[in-house]
């Protein structure tokens, strides 16, 4: 928190779709705040998850995800909540959207 997301790098993106709201392993003042709105805490990291998977598939077709027509990306966010599941392999709402039968998942995995 308050540092310049570039300097982040890609470790950070990994940790914040994974759950993990730590800065060098240790909680910053507004993740323990987060902590305690668990509301709160599954919309931020929905919406951090939503847009990485629209940045992924906007470079993946080379298009630039700051030029998507607030439509464009209005269908791509309803199809995310429609067919999608984004987040920690193995977690407790992976499970459940696989009992669902979620036509679509997404998780990350480090290497290794």
């Amino acid at each position: 928190c308050g540092q310049v997301p570039e300097v982040l790098g890609t470790a950070h993106v990994f940790r914040v779709f994974t759950g993990q709201l730590t800065t060098h392993g240790m909680p910053t003042e507004e993740a323990r705040w987060l902590e305690r709105l668990p509301e709160l805490r599954e919309l931020v990291l929905k919406a951090f998850r939503y847009a990485l998977k629209v940045t992924v598939d906007c470079a993946a077709m080379a298009e630039d995800a700051s030029l998507l027509e607030y439509s464009e990306l209005e269908v791509a966010l309803l199809e995310l909540e429609r067919s999608w599941h984004l987040g920690e392999e193995g977690a407790a709402a992976w499970k459940v959207s696989m009992q669902e039968r979620v036509p679509n998942l997404m998780a990350l995995r480090r290497k290794g």
